[in-house]
């Protein structure tokens, strides 16, 4: 079930051999180790338990409104972001950002 959390796209991304290269490929937005996601959180999970998941898993959030949050997250971990009961799903930005 976790794996449908995580966008296709991304999967191929932590599982690839060279992740530079796949992200340059496929427009994604990678820094140091980190790629720029959107984490959509579950509706009934609370502030404190998404603050403790983004501690946990070294997540720097960008932005955030409601339920979602523009954020950067080291792709290792991913996968196991993607396995939190807090995270409905994540996916890459709709348009490459350029910066």
């Amino acid at each position: 079930m976790e794996k449908e959390k995580l966008q296709s796209i991304l999967f191929e991304l932590v599982t690839s051999d060279n992740k530079e290269k796949f992200a340059k490929e496929h427009d994604i937005f990678l820094y140091e180790g980190k790629v720029k996601v959107f984490i959509l959180f579950d509706q009934a999970s609370s502030q404190l338990d998404r603050e403790k998941v983004s501690e946990f898993h070294h997540i720097v959030i960008e932005k955030k409104s409601d339920n979602v949050a523009r954020t950067l997250v080291p792709i290792d971990e991913l996968i196991p972001l993607s396995k939190e009961s807090v995270v409905s799903s994540i996916s890459i930005p709709a348009k490459p950002i350029i910066q």
